[in-house]
């Protein structure tokens, strides 16, 4: 018989020492982004069509679902780069657990990243998709729905938004290495220590 892997439960030190390197690592934000956005273009509605041999009739919704999921990350793993404190008694504050991507877009530090009235726009029609649109028929009030679709230029712009905030991510976000140490994507070494 295979040995049983622990659980949390026989380690809360590793536990608490884990949640605490991703409160502090906005690579994890970003790693996850990527995942995300790697599945979207898997499923990519423009490139990779519904095939007449399956049973779907569009992945339009879900492929948003999943953009929207992704910028997210990156939102809020730039809030965290940029210092903003997401924790409030070692729970994650009701602010950061929001998916209102624009909301998240306004907590940015506007003096760092500012965005069009375009990019909000987008953001504020890739919400619902992440609430509800992507993975069920209806939203929970009937003043929330919305038309489902998707448009050629607007997912240009989704994708051109979605680099801009990976490009930002990427040049000021780290991995945390725990005991305050960091690994900087932009190749620098730093520890909170020193600052």
């Amino acid at each position: 018989m295979a040995d049983r892997i622990p659980s949390w439960d026989c380690n809360p030190l590793r536990r608490q020492g884990e949640f605490d390197c991703a409160v502090d690592s906005p690579g994890s934000w970003l790693f996850c982004a990527l995942d995300l956005r790697t599945a979207a273009d898997r499923i990519d509605w423009q490139r990779s069509p519904i095939r007449e041999s399956e049973r779907s009739l569009g992945l339009c919704s879900v492929y948003r679902m999943l953009m929207g999921m992704s910028m997210e990350a990156l939102l809020k793993g730039i809030l965290i780069a940029q210092g903003k404190q997401i924790l409030d008694k070692g729970k994650l504050k009701n602010d950061f657990t929001t998916h209102d991507l624009s909301k998240l877009a306004h907590s940015a530090d506007p003096s760092a990243l500012t965005f069009s009235p375009d990019e909000i726009k987008i953001l504020q029609n890739l919400t619902p998709y992440i609430l509800w649109a992507g993975k069920y028929p209806m939203p929970r009030l009937a003043n929330d729905l919305i038309v489902k679709g998707h448009s050629s230029p607007e997912i240009g712009l989704e994708r051109e938004l979605w680099d801009r905030l990976y490009e930002y991510l990427a040049r000021v976000g780290w991995v945390s290495k725990g005991h305050g140490r960091r690994l900087y994507f932009n190749g620098q070494t730093g520890s909170t220590l020193d600052t």
